[in-house]
């Protein structure tokens, strides 16, 4: 049978899986940020190197290190959703 959660139950539950997608989307931002470094660090195709001798640097190195944090943010998220650790949590059967 099946009860119909309260109001501060159901707010508790969204804040809890926000909660969690945003942790999620961090850590795949953070990942995202780490690679750029280390692309920047191991100079692939010299990337590194003309970025130094950019006139403005701070430009390349947005247009670089956004989308990589997107992509992987996003990716994180993506991945997360899918492994939503979500169960029936308002029936009395506690295995659905």
């Amino acid at each position: 049978m099946h009860r119909r959660p309260s109001a501060p139950e159901l707010r508790s539950d969204h804040r809890s899986m926000l909660r969690f997608l945003a942790v999620n989307a961090a850590l795949g931002m953070g990942t995202g940020l780490a690679t750029f470094a280390a692309l920047l660090w191991l100079d692939t195709g010299g990337i590194a190197s003309r970025i130094a001798r950019a006139e403005n640097p701070i430009l390349p190195l947005l247009l670089i290190a956004v989308p990589f944090c997107l992509t992987f943010g996003g990716a994180a998220t993506a991945s997360a959703i899918m492994l939503l650790p979500y169960r029936r949590k308002f029936t009395d059967d506690p295995e659905t």
